[in-house]
């Protein structure tokens, strides 16, 4: 009896089991089917969201090479551009070649100027004080340099100065017909003066000297031939507008004509050394003299036509002679300049006027150059010869390109109307008056 209980409840076990295993396996593949769909959703969603990712990235590889080739074909049809920029010379865009460049570069000075003459209480407007002091900037110059097809020179250059009115300095084209001969015609500096031809941001001091101002020739329309057969000797001959000439009318001009000649021989050195007044310690010696003469016919004018100047000009011969010497860590620099001015008025009188210059600066550190300039005025018709003493300090932050200049100086005798200007910080002393003192702070830039 226990044996047929016992496989009776084997016989149900076993049936139970079996029982329970037909029904795992009938609800299995339901199971299964469910989960392969839902991997087979998953599956198809992850390549959509590949294949779309795929097309974005070929899409955007597709704009990046249509407007990088866009660039280069707007910019030159024969090959591809390259976009530099060089410190103090600014951001230059170029064909492969090099033979069309467009640069663009920009020059600022800020100073504070100070000016102490005698206080003059018996002055006809009451007392006045004798001091005079304030912020400028006296330079904002953009620039615009290249080259095209290689053999043209271009330049333009405009300054927004102290009074922030657009004023145009520089507008010409050169052609170099062949090596060391090249053809000039626009607006720029006549080539008299080498202080008036070293640019406005290679100084020595604050600013050119006083004998610069009153001498120098300064901007002026016209042609200019430069014939240089080797890197150390230069001529330049020039026929112009002469001085007064820049930014005039064909018929407003208050010279007839001027011609000018200039030489320069660098006997030492490398010729690049002389684009500015300073020599660094790493600076090589060199050595360098020029000379330059210059006459002009002054207009009588005819009565009729609108000019930009006031009565007959008068004839003016004048001529240079300046040296200069680099060290390294100094540099000296010297010129005199004479002229003879003949008027066009019947009884006018000739003058003959000289003006002499020294100047020399000397690193007492990598960064820091002191210097000195001495000047003298012999202008005929003053009672007195004023003398002129600079002295002061450069401190180099990257040289030229980011600098501070500290000077300050005197001016001895009498100073008239006719030798005072805002650029020497130099004002008009009263009838009876003399020395005054001067001082100048500079930041400059280069970019």
């Amino acid at each position: 009896m226990s044996m047929k209980i016992e496989f009776a409840r084997v016989l149900g076990g076993a049936g139970l089991v079996a029982l329970l295993a037909g029904s795992a396996l009938a609800e299995l593949p339901n199971t299964t089917d469910q989960e392969i769909a839902a991997l087979e959703a998953q599956l198809t969603a992850k390549h959509a969201q590949k294949a779309q990712e795929v097309q974005t990235h070929q899409m955007s590889l597709l704009v990046d090479q249509a407007v990088s080739d866009a660039a280069e074909r707007s910019f030159y049809l024969d090959g591809p551009a390259t976009i530099g920029y060089t410190p103090g010379k600014g951001f230059t865009i170029s064909d492969r070649a090099g033979d069309n460049t467009l640069n663009i570069s920009f020059l600022s000075q800020f100073r504070y100027n100070v000016n102490i003459q005698n206080d003059t209480p018996g002055n006809a407007a009451g007392n006045v004080d004798g001091t005079s002091a304030g912020f400028e900037f006296h330079r904002n110059q953009f620039a615009v340099t290249g080259k095209l097809q290689g053999k043209y020179d271009y330049t333009f250059r405009a300054d927004f100065g102290p009074t922030g009115v657009f004023t145009l300095l520089d507008m010409f084209i050169a052609y170099e017909w062949e090596p060391g001969l090249t053809f000039i015609a626009g607006q720029m500096d006549v080539p008299f003066m080498h202080e008036t031809l070293v640019g406005d941001g290679m100084q020595l001091a604050v600013d050119r000297s006083t004998v610069e101002t009153l001498f120098g020739a300064g901007r002026t329309q016209g042609i200019a031939v430069k014939w240089a057969p080797d890197d150390y000797f230069t001529f330049t001959g020039a026929f112009t507008d002469g001085v007064g000439g820049a930014n005039t009318d064909w018929n407003s001009d208050p010279n007839e004509l001027a011609v000018t000649g200039r030489v320069d021989w660098v006997f030492a050195g490398d010729p690049s050394q002389f684009g500015d007044f300073t020599a660094n310690r790493s600076q090589d010696q060199g050595g360098k003299i020029g000379g330059a003469v210059h006459y002009q016919d002054g207009d009588v004018g005819d009565g009729a036509t609108f000019t930009s100047f006031i009565g007959p000009s008068p004839n003016v011969f004048a001529w240079t002679v300046d040296a200069q010497i680099e060290w390294p860590g100094a540099s000296l620099y010297a010129a005199v300049v004479g002229n003879t001015i003949t008027p066009e008025t019947p009884g006018g009188v000739e003058t003959d006027n000289f003006g002499y210059m020294a100047q020399g600066g000397y690193y007492l550190t990598e960064d820091w150059e002191i210097f000195g300039r001495w000047e003298y005025l012999d202008i005929d018709g003053l009672t007195d010869d004023p003398m002129i003493v600079t002295f002061g300090a450069n401190y180099y932050m990257d040289g030229h390109i980011n600098k501070c200049t500290f000077d300050c100086g005197i001016a001895t005798e009498n100073i008239p109307i006719g030798i005072a200007n805002d650029t020497s910080v130099l004002e008009v002393d009263a009838a009876g008056e003399d020395t005054q003192f001067f001082a100048r702070a500079q930041w400059q830039l280069i970019f």
